[in-house]
């Protein structure tokens, strides 16, 4: 057996659309997709030799009468007590195979009240229709409408029956013709009890109507004038009916126009899908607040200014630094322990305070941000100044959620209330593995800049200069020993004149040193600087990669929302 989305490729498309759909699409438009496509089904499981066709209308429009004229054999009866029609009639047209054939169809349409008529004279062209007489679409008695409205939904073709004193009846317009503006195809319509009216007046009442009709969408629907009465138009009408019978297509025909019908429903609550994207500068704001970009720039200048002013050092100094550094650990070893834990409590607060600051609400964390700042900062000098390694950098996700519901937020108010849920839910929950992605993307970052060659250089140049000095001051002090003692003086070769080396090499040493020390302070500045730079731009492509890496889940999601608009307008 032939699936029914071979017969009608729209139906795939209507598949695909209720997949993309589930948990974004209104419920009422879901079961309108669900509901069609079981109806579709089930429809075209059945006989497709059959063109089931709807008789329609209000009280007292005529429909067993034209019926009646139709077929020329009294099926439905006709009378004066209203509603007349209280269950659905249906006659089957053709052979007895025909006939047998056509039992699962009725039996779907929940028909019991079943003619069989053969195809011969008047309806020797009506072979394999099925005419349904239905109950009063303004009946009093519910049961009648509902019934009515069952069939009108199943059926193949539909022939709405006006009577002239009723055909501009609201019921009709506003609850059925209004849904009915893509089933022009399939829909004809019969200004009924024509005779009762003039020719001027029949001809005003058809122009009317037809006005109505085409403002409702329907223009293209067939209108006739007839009349049971004096047989007005009902062999033409007959003629047209027998024309879609032989083709088959209606049952096709109803379908796509079912499909169209709910499909501009839900393109209507739908954007384009150039309209839903996700707002990356908001991403990358809210990651740079997360990870407190200014701090951290700040922190790499300032450990590039104390890495280099440490390397610059007077060598002198760095060596007495470290032996008094020994001595006292030697001889105070407890307190040498509680300086180094207060250090790391130093270092602790910078990154406690940037992550208590980050993790306060957006508006809280914008009123406290200069003090914050300033603490913040003094922890940070406090780390530096110690010497120890850089803290690891943390992330804050409270402004990660926040930041990406903002980035969604216009995309949202666009989507359908459910999909609007769905992928604001989906940016709270991706704020944990973008916070785990910028971890691991900060951890490569080098905030520590590697030994630069100058540092080297001039520390070499220092040495030399302090090493002359401490060869003129030992020159002066062994001169001064053997003077002491009355020893032969050491000879002491002259610059000029009185002025002798070893003063000359240790204030000169001494001096030299001083100035390269305050020379290296700008070169320090203008590297920090840079080497700020140089992590800020490597922070941004860092920040990209963590991007990409971390919103999979709500990247996956936009791309369900664009496929389900595409798919609306590709079905179009």
């Amino acid at each position: 057996m032939v699936s029914p989305t071979h017969r009608l490729p729209e139906l795939a498309d209507l598949e695909t659309l209720a997949v993309l759909g589930e948990g974004r699409l209104e419920t009422a438009h879901l079961e309108q997709l669900h509901a069609l496509l079981e109806r579709a089904e089930q429809r075209l499981a059945r006989s497709q030799a059959h063109t089931v066709i709807a008789l329609a209308g209000g009280t007292g429009s005529g429909k067993s009468s034209l019926l009646n004229a139709l077929l020329g054999e009294t099926c439905s009866k006709p009378g004066v007590r209203r509603p007349t029609t209280d269950h659905a009639v249906a006659v089957v047209i053709g052979d007895e195979q025909s006939v047998e054939t056509a039992q699962p169809l009725l039996d779907w349409l929940q028909v019991f009240d079943r003619h069989a008529l053969p195809a011969a004279g008047l309806r020797a062209d009506l072979e394999g229709a099925i005419f349904l007489d239905l109950p009063d679409i303004d009946s009093l008695v519910t049961a009648h409408w509902e019934s009515a409205d069952r069939l009108i939904d199943r059926c193949d073709l539909l022939l709405w029956v006006f009577d002239p004193l009723k055909y501009a009846h609201a019921v009709a317009h506003r609850d059925y013709f209004v849904q009915l503006a893509h089933h022009a195809e399939i829909l004809l319509v019969a200004l009924n009890h024509a005779d009762q009216l003039a020719v001027a007046d029949q001809q005003t009442c058809q122009a009317h109507l037809q006005q109505l009709l085409t403002e409702h969408g329907l223009g293209a629907a067939q209108l006739r004038l007839t009349s049971a009465a004096d047989g007005l138009g009902i062999a033409p009408l007959r003629d047209a009916l027998a024309r879609e019978v032989a083709s088959r297509q209606a049952p096709l025909q109803r379908l796509t126009a079912d499909i169209t019908s709910v499909r501009e429903q839900i393109a209507a609550t739908l954007p384009a899908a150039e309209d839903l994207f996700l707002d990356e500068e908001a991403v990358v704001s809210a990651a740079r607040q997360a990870v407190g970009l200014h701090d951290l720039l700040a922190s790499a200048a300032e450990r590039y200014q104390q890495l280099g002013q440490t390397a610059v050092r007077s060598p002198t100094l760095r060596l007495l630094g470290r032996g008094l550094q020994r001595t006292w650990q030697r001889l105070w070893p407890g307190r040498s322990a509680q300086q180094h834990s207060a250090t790391a409590a130093a270092a602790d607060g910078l990154g406690s305070s940037q992550g208590d600051q980050q993790t306060r609400g957006a508006g809280a964390q914008r009123s406290a941000q200069a003090p914050a700042a300033g603490a913040s900062g003094s922890a940070r000098r406090a780390h530096v100044q110690s010497g120890a390694a850089p803290a690891a950098p943390r992330v804050a996700e409270a402004p990660l959620q926040w930041g990406l519901s903002e980035a969604i937020d216009a995309t949202a108010q666009r989507l359908p209330g459910p999909a609007a849920q769905r992928l604001r839910r989906v940016a709270r929950q991706s704020a944990d593995p973008l916070a785990r992605a910028l971890r691991r993307s900060l951890a490569e970052l080098p905030i520590t800049p590697r030994p630069r060659g100058w540092w080297r250089g001039l520390s070499a140049l220092r040495a030399l200069a302090e090493g002359a000095a401490l060869l003129g001051l030992g020159w002066l002090i062994a001169r001064s020993i053997g003077e002491w003692l009355v020893l032969p003086p050491l000879p002491v070769p002259m610059v000029a004149g009185e002025l002798g080396w070893p003063p000359v090499l240790l204030f000169g040493g001494i001096t030299l040193s001083m100035v390269l020390g305050w020379a290296a302070r700008p070169g320090l500045r203008r590297g920090g600087r840079r080497h700020q730079l140089r992590i800020e731009r490597e922070l941004k492509v860092q920040l990209q990669r963590a991007s990409a890496e971390g919103l999979l889940l709500l990247q996956e999601e936009l791309e369900q929302c664009q496929r389900l608009a595409r798919q609306v307008e590709h079905s179009r």
